[in-house]
């Protein structure tokens, strides 16, 4: 308030009393500016993990890794000999000395794990020899049981399938057990004997024998004889050779024993056809025939050539080989061979023989196991001759453990 008047600064929209002196205000002054943003504050505390997803399509498989190093606890492990070895892997080798070279002729061995009336066997095959150094190669890719091997720990012989006295028992080194394990030898897995039959008799098989093959020839048959005549030339026919028959059989076909018959070759007779040859046989299991007579050469007969035994008992039975045919001739002079015998499955056919001029001669013998003979000739003379002999057969068996 100035000398008794009232002074009010006006403010707009305001209601200004009666006599009052109103001044003009001021103008409203520029607005200041904004403050800067304060700097960020520090990150909050995570939340929750959230829940896990789906699974993902399996991926593709890897390649393969290496094969890691074999076990313990596979193959035996013995003391022969006072040398200690484990036995090899299949298709691996390992060397052992022993104080023995007889030891060297074996040319296999055989591992047996497990006690008696269980042992399983393999085969230990000796494929290097240096010395008392024998290098053994496990082959025995399936060892087969051996339920009769002895359980007391000695190393044994096994011959003809029957376990011989412990070898040298009194040697410690010769011990070849580890647990209820044994190391035992076989001579090798060959034929376990080889029989052979030229003459009738029994067969008894070898001890240990489980299977055996059969192998029999037929005698084969004479040549053909002859009977000349005056300006006329002939040879008998050669004779027929005889049959093979095999035959695989097992111990219980063979039994104690079987009879054994070698064929006879067959004879020959002068002025006629020459004799058959015999049936070789084992028993009724394996048989194999004998081969015809060639046929008689006179001015009335024409000598041709004998058959070949036919097939006879087998699991294989084959045929023999003809004899050839002799010769007939008109001619006062004649020089020639004819009527060769046939040969077996040993060969052994006899030859032909030459005649000529005038004279009269026995055919050739035959050779061998089952050949037939050949013919006898006359040539411009009036003789009679017989044919030669053929060869008895024979009979071959092959035993095997």
């Amino acid at each position: 308030m100035s000398n008794g008047v009232e002074t009010l600064q006006a403010t707009p929209g305001t209601a200004v009393p009666s006599g009052a002196l109103i001044t003009p205000g001021g103008q409203q002054g520029p607005t200041g500016q904004t403050g800067l943003t304060g700097a960020q504050g520090a990150t909050g505390t995570p939340g929750a993990t959230g829940a896990t997803g789906p699974q993902g399509a399996t991926g593709p498989q890897g390649a393969q890794g290496n094969v890691g190093a074999t076990g313990p606890g596979g193959l035996p492990a013995y003391t022969l000999n006072s040398t200690s070895f484990t036995i090899p892997a299949v298709g691996s080798t390992v060397v052992v000395t022993v104080n023995d070279a007889s030891w060297a002729a074996i040319g296999e061995w055989v591992w047996v794990a497990g006690a008696g009336g269980s042992g399983q066997a393999g085969a230990l095959q000796i494929t290097a020899i240096s010395g008392n150094q024998l290098t053994l190669l496990n082959s025995a890719s399936t060892p087969a049981p051996l339920s009769d091997a002895p359980s007391d720990g000695n190393l044994y012989a096994r011959k003809n399938a029957a376990w011989i006295s412990p070898i040298v028992s009194a040697d410690a080194g010769n011990s070849a057990t580890v647990g209820s394990d044994k190391l035992v030898y076989v001579p090798y897995r060959g034929p376990l004997a080889i029989r052979t039959f030229t003459a009738s008799g029994t067969y008894t098989p070898t001890a240990g024998m489980t299977k055996c093959l059969i192998e029999c020839v037929g005698g084969g048959g004479a040549g053909g004889g002859v009977t000349g005549s005056a300006n006329l030339n002939f040879i008998g026919g050669g004779g027929g050779s005889g049959g093979y028959s095999r035959k695989l059989a097992t111990a219980a076909q063979i039994g104690a024993s079987q009879t054994v018959t070698i064929g006879a070759g067959g004879t020959g007779v002068s002025g006629a056809a020459g004799n058959a040859g015999g049936a070789t046989s084992i028993g009724s299991l394996c048989i194999a025939n004998g081969g015809s007579g060639g046929f008689f050469a006179s001015n009335s007969a024409a000598p041709t050539g004998a058959t070949g035994a036919a097939p006879g008992t087998g699991d294989l039975a084959a045929s023999g080989a003809p004899g050839a045919p002799g010769i007939y001739t008109q001619a006062s002079t004649f020089y020639g061979p004819g009527g060769t015998g046939g040969s077996s499955i040993f060969g052994g056919g006899a030859v032909a023989i030459w005649t000529g001029g005038s004279s009269v001669n026995a055919g050739a013998a035959a050779q061998g196991y089952g050949g037939g003979g050949s013919g006898a000739g006359a040539m411009n003379n009036t003789g009679s001759a017989a044919g030669g002999a053929g060869s008895a057969g024979i009979a071959i068996i092959s035993e095997y453990a």
